[in-house]
């Protein structure tokens, strides 16, 4: 044994080593929040405003889940579902194993918590199961002051 090869067999191990604690650690959910362009936002009969976003959600282990979404940085705001009238604090949505669950959903606010024409927002994704979280900033678009 010349010490070249321990030299190399030593190298090799701990690059072996990185890359599989990298493996174990690595997150099992990632998040992508887009926002609608068009339009912008929409002013509602009863004065608060709606913004339209769609949440990619990757699940990437090897069971279906569902994840718990909500909303930080406007107080009042309600999130639902694109499509149905029920507005909640905290929406859930569910998805397949090893797979990206998209949804779209609107997040409405009242007229009175806008202070700028952009406000900035953290979609914060918990994982029901296991409690691991994830959050995305994002902005909500009004009509300002």
């Amino acid at each position: 044994m010349r010490p070249r090869t321990i030299v190399y067999a030593l190298v090799l191990l701990v690059v072996a080593s990185v890359m599989l604690g990298t493996l174990a650690l690595r997150p099992r959910i990632e998040v992508n929040v887009l926002r609608d362009r068009a339009p912008l936002f929409v002013e509602l009969s009863d004065g608060s405003v709606r913004n339209a976003y769609t949440l990619k959600i990757l699940n990437m282990a090897r069971e279906p889940r569902e994840y718990s979404v909500q909303v930080e940085g406007l107080p009042g705001a309600r999130l639902s579902l694109a499509g149905r009238e029920e507005a909640r604090d905290v929406l859930v949505l569910a998805a397949r194993p090893d797979a990206v669950s998209t949804s779209r959903v609107t997040l409405t606010v009242p007229r009175a918590a806008l202070r700028a024409a952009s406000t900035p927002v953290v979609f914060r994704i918990v994982s029901a199961d296991t409690g691991e979280q994830v959050s995305h900033d994002s902005v909500f678009l009004g009509p300002g002051r």
